[in-house]
């Protein structure tokens, strides 16, 4: 679902080559330029989609957001996180876990940016799904009670919600697929072993 933002106000000093989605070689410059001068500001956003459109398939709601300056050469895309019932700190947790990646200098989490995003936008792109999802976001996200301080309402009386985005990375394997993969029956080690 293509957003309203405002063309006027997108990036147009080539911030967004900063975020470059093959390159796993994170730095504080590179971080900068893509997260606090492309990345928070949401007028270049160009379209927000849901992640999956079934309740059976997602375990929490989630979308991806595509950027104004993605290409089919160079697509530009993020994962959005918002805050909702039983995952109320998900997308803080993104965040976090950005920002100590980057306080200890492991340098592995694709640069994240929190932003305030009118709960508008989101609501459009929920609204071209099926009646199910669009109540499972209802109630989930905007009615849910513990979400509701978390919703900012501007003089407009335009409302906002804070979300995370965080950079989608190409070339991405699953931990089975690497050569860090866990040896067979990895998961006995967690086992509590009982004694007589």
């Amino acid at each position: 679902t293509r957003v309203p933002s405002d063309l006027e106000q997108a990036d147009t000093e080539g911030e967004h080559q900063w975020c470059e989605p093959s390159d796993f070689n994170f730095n504080k410059e590179a971080d900068e330029h893509c997260i606090l001068k492309y990345m928070s500001n949401i007028h270049n956003i160009k379209s927000i989609q849901p992640m999956s459109s079934t309740l059976n398939f997602a375990r929490t709601i989630k979308f991806k957001v595509t950027f104004r300056h993605s290409t089919k050469e160079r697509p530009l895309k993020a994962v959005l996180k918002v805050p909702q019932k039983k995952f109320i700190f998900e997308p803080y947790s993104e965040l976090l876990g950005f920002t100590v990646d980057r306080i200890l200098k492991i340098n592995r989490v694709p640069p994240t940016a929190w932003v305030e995003l009118p709960l508008s936008w989101i609501q459009a792109a929920v609204n071209n799904m099926d009646p199910l999802y669009i109540q499972w976001f209802e109630a989930f996200v905007v009615t849910f009670e513990q979400t509701q301080p978390l919703i900012r309402t501007n003089e407009q009386g335009e409302k906002f919600m804070g979300v995370s985005i965080q950079l989608w990375m190409y070339g991405l394997h699953s931990l089975e697929e690497t050569s860090m993969m866990p040896p067979p029956h990895w998961e006995d080690y967690f086992k509590t072993k009982q004694t007589i």
